[in-house]
């Protein structure tokens, strides 16, 4: 037991940390938002961060299990990007007091920032059982459902967190971010430009609004805010990265130096926002043809993302093996009586960067479709409605796949899969859910829907592979930032497709990129004949098409089709052997 001085010792330490740590993130905050870069930086920040530190140290050195000082630590680590030891602090935290609810919510909070979906579910959800009303936790998850483009639940949860707080600017930013995702884009843009009157100076903000200019096909607009955003913080790569995808951009020789030099710092050059920065460096470098340059700062970038992400292979390969003992043709066709007979979804799958969302720029330009984009509507379906504390991972759910197979789950599916795509549009014959890894689902699908259609993107192995390779994604993409994972992991989809195809008997279309690129019209015509809708010359105007586009391919897809994709590895193909022997 403690004395009542070391009591008063203990308490006085706290709230004098908790002060500095405090004052550190109000003057992030007063910079215009709150991240990484920031830290580094400001001398001032740094000095107010590490004051906090040594004050919970002093806390643990007279109580080793005190619960406020392990949870701050956490937090303060997790700001700097030190994850590992940001997660010893709050597992620690919890072991000494399970039944507080903030360290489940900065587990989980950790969790997002890494990409582990379901370990960030399980601990809101915990969190939230211990205190259904704690606001930074139902930030915490709008952010997530943001994450993972589930419009609904991100819109539900950030105006949730809006209507307790109005002002809080993670509550705004999060509202107008869900408002855009559920295509109310003049409702969030609104939102963001009247907290921007205020608050000029939020790097987020600028960069939001970036982001949503983008994907409505206006570059002018894009790279406006983009620029503002880089005026104000200089340490971030975000707006940096963005820039340089425009081809037409030429990012300025003070931002390439000042980055450039950042990476140097052996604090920063392992960390997400690096590999940001080294792959922008390579779209600069590659777009003025300095090949040597652009492929050295591309292998940069892919290791950090490599070894951030410490991708397991096998695991995926268990899970793919573990599909295919569950799912055969008898399954599909007992349970498939049960799925809704509807025709209005039209599923797009096949491996990322396959020319996924060029045909459905193309097919959403017909008038009787409405192109919903890459809609996470199915995957949460199996991540949160077959959820247990037993089966959280996607593995364990596949395996007890016997349990949630019944015929009112797959009626309530597919009527819940219905009620959302009909909100997104109610009056259009078909709806597109162009999401790639619904090649997984397959089977799914065909239970779910037995009458949808179904394109499979099919590209050459090659021009695949590098083309994710030299793709910086936002969403954890495990296998690609690897030769010879991104090779594996091809074949490995190969085999499960032709899995569906030749022994489960799902019928699909089959679609050749490279046939569409060479001979658009004629495959224009048999794709729009599989889906049982006629010819219109719009189809061959998708580039024209205003609607909103939210995938890597937004800026390709406002285009008319070229060949300057087909082999476009060719002038790294010294560097790519790896690559190139795995897919043999």
């Amino acid at each position: 037991m403690f004395t009542e001085l070391q009591k008063t010792k203990i308490l006085d330490l706290l709230q004098r940390g908790i002060r500095h740590h405090e004052n550190a993130i109000n003057m992030v905050r007063g910079k215009g938002t709150f991240h990484k870069g920031a830290l580094e930086k400001d001398s001032d920040i740094k000095v107010e961060f590490k004051k906090a530190e040594k004050l919970y140290e002093k806390v643990l050195k007279i109580d080793s299990k005190n619960y406020d000082a392990l949870r701050h630590l956490g937090i303060i680590d997790l700001d700097q990007g030190g994850f590992k030891k940001a997660e010893r602090y709050f597992k620690k935290a919890i072991s000494v007091w399970s039944d507080r609810h903030e360290a489940y919510n900065n587990l989980g909070s950790l969790h997002v920032r890494l990409d582990n979906i379901d370990e960030a579910v399980k601990n809101f959800d915990i969190c939230l059982k211990l205190n259904a009303d704690y606001l930074p936790a139902i930030n915490n998850i709008a952010t997530l459902y943001i994450k993972l483009r589930d419009a609904e639940k991100a819109l539900k949860n950030a105006t949730l967190a809006y209507s307790a707080q109005p002002s809080n600017p993670i509550a705004i930013k999060n509202l107008g971010a869900a408002k855009i995702l559920n295509d109310e884009s003049s409702e969030g843009i609104m939102l963001i430009k009247d907290y921007l009157n205020k608050n000029a100076l939020d790097f987020e903000a600028l960069n939001l609004l970036g982001n949503c200019y983008l994907d409505l096909g206006n570059f002018e607009l894009a790279v406006q805010y983009y620029e503002k955003a880089l005026e104000i913080d200089t340490s971030d790569g975000s707006a940096f990265y963005s820039l340089s995808l425009f081809k037409n951009y030429n990012l300025s020789k003070n931002n390439i130096d000042r980055f450039t030099e950042q990476l140097s710092d052996p604090m920063f050059k392992e960390t997400n926002e690096a590999a940001k920065i080294c792959a922008a460096l390579y779209k600069h470098y590659e777009k003025n043809k300095n090949y040597k340059k652009a492929f050295n700062y591309l292998e940069q970038s892919n290791q950090i993302k490599h070894q951030i992400l410490s991708p397991n292979l096998a695991d995926e390969k268990n899970y793919h093996d573990q599909i295919k003992n569950s799912f055969n043709k008898e399954l599909i066709d007992e349970n498939s009586k049960y799925g809704s007979q509807s025709k209005k979804p039209i599923f797009i799958v096949g491996m990322p960067r396959s020319g996924t969302t060029l045909i459905e720029q193309i097919l959403a330009s017909h008038s009787k479709i409405y192109g919903a984009g890459e809609l996470a509507y199915l995957p949460n379906i199996t991540r949160f409605e077959t959820y247990s504390e037993k089966s959280h991972s996607a593995l364990q759910r596949v395996k007890s796949i016997k349990t949630w197979m019944t015929k009112e789950n797959i009626s309530k599916w597919g009527e819940k899969y219905l009620l959302k795509i009909n909100q997104l549009s109610a009056n259009d014959k078909h709806v597109t859910d162009k999401l790639p890894h619904n090649f997984i689902r397959l089977g799914l699908i065909k239970i779910l829907f037995p009458n949808a259609k179904i394109i499979y993107c099919k590209r050459n192995a090659m021009d695949n592979c590098y083309s994710l390779f030299k793709s910086f994604f936002h969403q954890p993409h495990y296998y690609f930032y690897d030769q010879k994972l991104v090779g594996l992991y091809y074949k490995m989809h190969e085999e499960l497709v032709n899995f569906w195809k030749n022994n489960c008997h799902v019928e699909m279309y089959y679609l050749d990129h490279e046939e569409l690129i060479n001979n658009p019209k004629k495959i224009i015509s048999e794709v729009l004949k599989y889906c049982e809708l006629k010819w219109e010359d719009n189809c061959m105007n998708f580039h024209k098409n205003e609607r909103i586009v939210r995938t890597a391919s937004n800026i390709q897809v406002r285009e008319p089709i070229n060949k300057q994709s087909i082999r476009a590895w060719g002038k790294y193909e010294d560097n790519l052997q790896s690559m190139i022997e795995t897919l043999k």
